[in-house]
């Protein structure tokens, strides 16, 4: 860690920098103390950190670790919501990583510890932490299975966000793969804390999870500007959990909790498949990750289209949590026709249960997608592939 990156010439370098990294890199150096691979490091990780933790962005006393770090980390919007669901009391941030997380539940925590195996890292991070004048968070530089073993008493909660990179750099989706094996440290977790927050990767199964960690109390999924970016199993260890509720967010909306609902397997809905009526519906895509499709319809009235399609719709325009579309017209899926009538149009595209991809229609009939009108194309309750040529509704 070099300290002489906090000298203002080279901050100022830094935050206006807008040429080709890879152009710095190959140049004479700038500065005498620091090289210009060092440069290139806070310039990239300064350019995704700004985006990502606005709170740090016009500070010039932090130090930025390389940009893997900073694309594994918590935005400010999720890490704020974390401090919200583990607060007043004393708790241990078990992969710390750039220390996001720990920055945001330290202010709401009387003291939390920030542990990572990678020293420079932390080496890092607690610099960071006391330029911010965070003083409630104790750091080191062990793996979470350490921590685990050395520390004295029994805390209050735990984060954990196992990473999910191989080292190949390849995605890992399953617990068991992930760095370090959560199922492996339940006994350790039990045995420490009273609560926890487990953040797993969106793409993995809920079913097969909610069976696989033991005492989830809520699972909560978080989505930022409609796209799901974490999912957070609460534990409670401090009693039986009979249920699970299960609820979906969207933190850029006003009021966040779009959506929640007990998590059960067993009931058996009734539900009406219908053609396409007025209105249709696309469910937000947190609530599509928690898999309440047939809730949906029941709970607000509204018909599905067909079983493995996750559309719905109704003849008036109903409140429902997700977008909705004013359908204009219906047409038989028929591609030659169809692509020389919306050909070179402002039209997005969407595909559910259709077997074909909206990339392919997109580039296929050189759609243009901008505005407020939407394709939708769809399999129906007979398997007919139909499109829906309808405008979003606001």
């Amino acid at each position: 860690m070099n300290i002489e990156l906090l000298a203002p010439e080279i901050q100022n370098y830094i935050k206006n920098y807008a040429g080709d990294v890879a152009s710095l890199l190959l140049s004479k150096p700038k500065f005498k103390n620091v090289a210009n691979k060092e440069l290139a490091i806070q310039i990239q990780s300064y350019q995704q950190a700004k985006k990502k933790i606005p709170d740090l962005k016009n500070r010039d006393d932090i130090i930025y670790p390389q940009k893997i770090h900073i694309e594994q980390s918590s935005s400010a919007q999720t890490a704020q919501f974390k401090s919200q669901l583990l607060k007043a009391g004393y708790g241990v941030d078990l992969t710390g990583g750039f220390g996001i997380d720990t920055y945001y539940l330290a202010q709401t925590n009387e003291n939390v510890i920030y542990t990572d195996p990678n020293q420079k890292l932390s080496l890092l991070v607690d610099h960071n932490f006391k330029n911010l004048s965070q003083n409630n968070i104790q750091v080191y530089d062990l793996p979470a299975e350490v921590m685990l073993d050395q520390l004295p008493m029994q805390l209050d909660w735990f984060y954990i966000d196992p990473s999910r990179r191989g080292h190949d750099h390849s995605k890992i989706i399953k617990l068991e793969d992930s760095c370090p094996n959560i199922l492996n440290l339940q006994q350790k977790l039990k045995a420490k804390f009273h609560h926890g927050l487990i953040k797993a990767s969106p793409m993995l199964s809920i079913d097969k999870a909610l069976k696989e960690i033991e005492q989830v109390k809520e699972l909560h999924i978080l989505a930022v500007n409609n796209e799901v970016k974490e999912m957070l199993f609460q534990v409670d260890y401090t009693k039986e959990v009979k249920a699970v509720k299960i609820k979906a967010y969207d933190l850029s909306q006003k009021i966040n909790l779009i959506y929640q609902k007990e998590y059960n397997v067993t009931i058996d809905y009734h539900i009406q498949y219908s053609d396409v009526k007025e209105f249709l519906y696309l469910p937000h895509p947190s609530i599509s990750k928690a898999g309440f499709f047939y809730d949906l319809a029941v709970d607000f009235s509204v018909d599905k289209i067909a079983q493995a399609t996750h559309l719905y719709t109704s003849k008036d325009k109903l409140d429902f949590p997700g977008r909705c579309f004013k359908v204009l017209q219906i047409f038989e899926y028929k591609p030659k026709k169809l692509k020389k009538l919306f050909f070179n149009e402002n039209y997005h595209i969407i595909t559910k249960n259709f077997g074909i991809k909206s990339d392919h229609i997109t580039t296929t009939w050189s759609l243009q997608p901008k505005g407020n009108k939407y394709l939708i194309a769809f399999k129906d309750k007979s398997g007919k592939r139909l499109v829906a040529k309808t405008e979003l509704f606001r």
